[in-house]
């Protein structure tokens, strides 16, 4: 299998349009579907299946993975996580504004752990 993470990363894109609030569970899911039930990463059906799980219609979604709109949200993604110097996952920000990020998490955090940056960063937000 070719692993490939640009139709999952525009699929996720497709996703943010509509339920944006769900989108780590989207994530997840995507992530389950490759590393686990060993789905081919190209292969749009199983695509249909996850929008259908959330309530989209799953021509419909398929048909937004086509469209240069996504593929570009979905690059804007790869270029932010470089810039952010992401090199693995899982990477966890907070974001303040358009242009200023902490990075609260890069690789495995304890739940403590994360609460005290998040604590810190609010701190000094405020």
């Amino acid at each position: 299998m070719r692993v490939d993470s640009e139709k999952p990363s525009i699929a996720l894109s497709v996703f943010k349009s509509y339920q944006p609030e769900k989108a780590l569970m989207f994530a997840h899911d995507i992530q389950q579907c490759i590393h686990y039930d060993g789905r081919e990463p190209n292969d749009y059906n199983w695509y249909k299946y996850l929008a259908v799980n959330f309530g989209i219609n799953p021509e419909e979604f398929i048909h937004k993975m086509h469209l240069e709109e996504f593929k570009q949200a979905a690059y804007y993604d790869f270029a932010l996580a470089k810039q952010l110097q992401v090199t693995g996952y899982p990477a966890a920000f907070i974001q303040s504004s358009d242009r200023q990020f902490y990075m609260i998490a890069k690789g495995f955090a304890t739940l403590e752990t994360m609460e005290l940056r998040i604590k810190n960063v609010m701190a000094e937000l405020n």
